[in-house]
């Protein structure tokens, strides 16, 4: 499979489809099984191409898009060009896709959404509904049915899960599983985005992480953890290897917190 036609086609915030090739460097070289258990983008999983891999979010709209995007390409693509670009379209097809069930409809809606909204977030209000406002001008170029339908061909071979990142990692956890793992960043004391579902990603979600980290170091697993260079970063580090990578934040809830900034890669194997 041409593997340039298989890349992530999400906007997500804090995806790291720009860091792929350092991320790749830095990977073990052919895991029995790749698992994000932060599904995101999963810009690195398409990036890497078709391999055994899973995949969990909490997100139920995003896993519910892979699963139908995997199962059923055209009629995703063919909701998601059920409308135009614009404003008053894209709040028509938000106020649908709010009302929706799920299938590819929906799915279509959501990839419609994604690519059309302020600065590709996914957010929602307290009654589960899909709030972010049209993106403007800058909204990204419209999807081909060879995009969806490449996605399809590599998501074949891709385990799915609806599901809380520590049960991803207790189901897929064994000595040849490798983990990368990108997750909300929580920061005491510093405003960060963590609205990727109805529950903010919080300090007890991280300490249950570090849990999760030494049950995979235990178990003879590799991990990659990506995160923001703070103190909780070194907190997550402990004993593991760590190294800094610079990257470029191009998604934020507000405009003026783009910026360079160092993100921390933790790992328990030598790179």
């Amino acid at each position: 499979m041409n593997r340039e036609l298989v890349q992530s086609r999400l906007r997500w915030a804090g995806s790291k489809k720009k860091l792929v090739p350092k991320y790749r460097e830095l990977m073990p070289d052919a895991p029995a099984l790749y698992v994000e258990p932060f599904a995101g983008s999963a810009a690195i999983l398409f990036a890497t191409g078709p391999q055994p891999a899973a995949l969990g979010d909490i997100n139920e709209p995003l896993i519910d898009t892979y699963r139908w995007i995997r199962s059923d390409p055209e009629d995703v693509h063919e909701a998601y060009k059920s409308y135009r670009k614009g404003a008053a379209p894209y709040y028509r097809a938000r106020a649908e896709y709010n009302t929706c069930s799920p299938g590819p409809r929906r799915s279509g809606l959501f990839l419609y959404l994604n690519r059309l909204c302020f600065n590709g977030i996914y957010r929602t209000n307290k009654s589960g509904e899909f709030n972010v406002p049209y993106g403007g001008a800058r909204a990204s170029p419209p999807l081909a049915l060879a995009d969806i339908c490449a996605a399809s061909r590599l998501l074949k071979k891709v385990k799915l899960r609806k599901q809380d990142f520590g049960r991803t990692i207790e189901e897929f956890c064994s000595p040849r599983a490798f983990f990368f793992i990108d997750p909300p960043y929580f920061t005491s004391g510093r405003r960060t985005f963590t609205e990727y579902s109805k529950r903010p990603f919080s300090e007890n979600d991280l300490a249950r992480l570090h849990h999760a980290l030494k049950h995979i170091d235990r178990a003879g697993a590799r991990f990659m953890v990506s995160y923001a260079k703070t103190p909780e970063a070194r907190a997550l580090a402990g004993k593991w290897n760590s190294r800094e990578l610079r990257v470029h934040r191009q998604i934020g809830g507000f405009a003026d917190t783009r910026r360079y900034e160092i993100e921390m890669v933790i790992t328990n194997y030598d790179t």
